[in-house]
């Protein structure tokens, strides 16, 4: 359906300049996509078009494109937006710190697993996902996505992620409402979380 596309469009339409990078050139019709890109362009040109106005065709290393789209990110302290890419016969989607692939088999449904990206993006739009960077002893060692429940309803001591020695986390948001440094020693995680999550509501 094109009810998901409609509300990422809302949100791009309705940003702040610069929110998006600028609409790319138009897609030279000699270019032609490899065919695993070419089916996620089908299905993204069938179901969620406005999202293809910012999207561009990157070489690949067998000579023909994969499909990429970039939107920026309105967030002054994050240098690096949202990514969506085909290469590699993959879809890739990526945002600051943290990607994550999606490899294809025989029985991989296609439309399904374009579904499942567009509803990551929009989620980190809605800061309902975040970025976390994790550090142990000051060094950095790994990012996942976390759920905004996670920060705020006091679990992230219990992600799977997470119970090993980290003495940090670092979460970046869309728009920068929520980042966040969270040091899990000294005071201890409960501790530290519900002083974040006073902050939180003290800024409300």
């Amino acid at each position: 359906t094109d009810h998901h596309c409609d509300s990422l469009w809302r949100r791009q339409a309705a940003a702040p300049l610069g929110f998006i990078k600028k609409e790319k050139q138009e897609m030279k019709s000699g270019e032609k996509l490899n065919v695993h890109s070419q089916k996620v362009y089908d299905i993204l040109k069938k179901d969620f078009s406005k999202i293809l106005k910012y999207a561009s065709k990157s070489p690949s290393d067998e000579g023909d494109f994969f499909l990429k789209i970039e939107f920026e990110s309105p967030n002054v302290n994050e240098e690096f937006g949202i990514y969506f890419d085909t290469e590699d016969n993959m879809l890739t989607v990526g945002f600051s710190c943290y990607h994550y692939h999606t490899y294809f088999f025989a029985e991989t449904v296609y439309e399904e697993e374009v579904l499942s990206a567009t509803e990551v993006i929009q989620s980190i739009m809605d800061n309902e996902l975040f970025a976390a960077k994790i550090y142990k002893k000051g060094r950095y060692t790994s990012s996942i996505l976390l759920e905004k429940e996670v920060i705020t309803n006091n679990e992230l001591k219990n992600h799977r992620w997470l119970k090993q020695d980290c003495d940090k986390v670092e979460i970046i948001s869309w728009n920068g409402d929520f980042d966040q440094e969270i040091v899990l020693t000294g005071g201890g995680l409960k501790d530290n979380l519900m002083k974040i999550i006073r902050t939180w509501f003290g800024r409300n």
